[in-house]
């Protein structure tokens, strides 16, 4: 009996192709990027299957989210995992490669007996041999030659098919390895009551992905002691990604959160305080063993309190005055665990191995300086630093820069700063 349901409408994204429609990024610090990609579709009316294919293999499969406009009903999701074929290219690549070395092996060898062979005729003395002797020598010196000079020809063919089936497998290999990075699959079933256009939107959380605080701290320091020394604090985010897509002109955020997948909260084993019960009157012999585990155990119990750190508040930043316009990232949002950082305009980060590096802001802080000399140890005089944070940023710790008077003069490091805190840096 023939179905009359109508066959489902089948539409393959190559997102490989579409890097251009991912519309914002999201960096975490914690190796973690949340991505949000447009999906253009022309759907038919009625059941539609879009496979999204060559999305990144580091796609973490419960974090995938899809959204739509219009009219039609989103079903289904279902995540395909990468391929783990890769070793069978490699072995095949391997395989040509031992029968190539094994051609040009018999080739030198073939060439060898072709020079062994005139080698041996220029040794002859033709003075004293009759004309019979020459003539066997010719009658088998030109079959063997003329075998083994065929011989190198066909060797020569079979070592170039050879080079050439070895170069398109390693060219394949090489697609291999990199299509390896991109071999996830999504997906998603529409159901549409009419043939229409559709946009989704598909949201997912990758890995090879982070980002690091950086700090130039350029000093004005005052030319007397009426006037106020300042510093400009450039506040800029090293970002790294090698997730084997390309985020081409778009939206970037920086999250200061750090997202756990899979994480659960560290459990812990209670401690027993006591009183150690009172040891036994034994006689002398008896005690020695007897008292020797006891006072054992109630130190074990008494040593068994851990030594407590006590907790250092976090400290503030600085900065100056910024000598040209700069663009300026905004707090988009400041939660109690985190703030997020949105970069004002596009932003481009290719996968690769570079680090790409982002203003978030330029902070013109007034500083505190003073000068410290502790001449019995070192000649020399120390300045540091106590700047107030009074920006809206959360300064997190990173290794700083310090200039003065535009001349680099040492690395310091930067510690977590809140907003209106007071921070003491070392500065040269």
């Amino acid at each position: 009996m023939v179905s009359d349901q109508p066959t489902a409408n089948r539409i393959i994204v190559n997102s490989a192709e579409q890097d251009d429609l991912i519309e914002s990024v999201t960096v975490f610090q914690s190796n973690r990027a949340e991505i949000k990609r447009r999906v253009r579709l022309d759907l038919k009316s009625g059941q539609n299957h879009v496979r999204i294919e060559r999305l990144p293999s580091c796609v973490n499969e419960d974090s995938i989210r899809v959204d739509g406009t219009g009219t039609a009903v989103i079903f289904d999701v279902v995540y395909h995992a990468p391929s783990r074929d890769q070793g069978s290219r490699a072995t095949i690549t391997t395989d040509l490669r031992r029968s190539l070395e094994t051609l040009q092996k018999e080739r030198s060898i073939t060439q060898e007996q072709s020079e062994f062979l005139g080698n041996y005729g220029r040794t002859l003395d033709s003075k004293n041999m009759n004309i019979e002797d020459v003539q066997r020598f010719l009658d088998m010196f030109g079959p063997r030659q003329l075998a083994v000079a065929k011989r190198i020809q066909e060797l020569d063919a079979e070592i170039g098919k050879a080079q050439k089936e070895l170069n398109e497998a390693q060219q394949k290999e090489h697609e291999d390895v990199r299509g390896a990075q991109r071999g996830v699959a999504v997906t998603v079933t529409v159901l549409a009551e009419t043939d229409d256009t559709a946009e989704l939107t598909l949201t997912y959380v990758v890995s090879n992905a982070s980002w690091k605080p950086l700090y130039d701290i350029r000093a004005s320091i005052a030319k007397s002691p009426e006037d106020t020394s300042a510093i400009a604090l450039h506040y800029r985010a090293s970002i790294t990604q090698t997730t084997g897509e390309n985020w081409p002109d778009v939206a970037l955020s920086l999250s200061t959160a750090s997202p756990q997948l899979g994480s659960s909260v560290p459990k812990i084993s209670p401690w027993r305080i006591g009183f150690p019960a009172p040891e036994p009157i034994l006689q002398p012999m008896a005690r020695s063993a007897t008292a020797l585990r006891a006072k054992a155990a109630h130190r074990s119990l008494l040593s068994g309190s851990p030594e407590l750190t006590p907790l250092t508040a976090p400290v503030a930043m600085m900065a100056a005055r910024a000598p040209m316009a700069i663009r300026k990232a905004h707090v988009e949002s400041t939660g109690v665990l985190n703030t997020t950082f949105g970069i004002p305009g596009r932003s481009d980060i290719p996968s690769d191995e570079g680090s790409h590096k982002v203003v978030i802001a330029v902070l013109d802080l007034q500083a505190d300086l003073e000068w410290i000399c502790v001449p019995r140890e070192k000649e020399s005089v120390f300045l540091t630093c106590k700047v107030v944070n009074t920006s809206e940023f959360t300064l997190l710790r990173g290794e700083a820069s310090v200039f003065m008077d535009d001349n680099f003069v040492s690395k310091s490091q930067i510690e977590v700063c809140l907003s209106n805190s007071l921070q003491i840096l070392p500065y040269s």
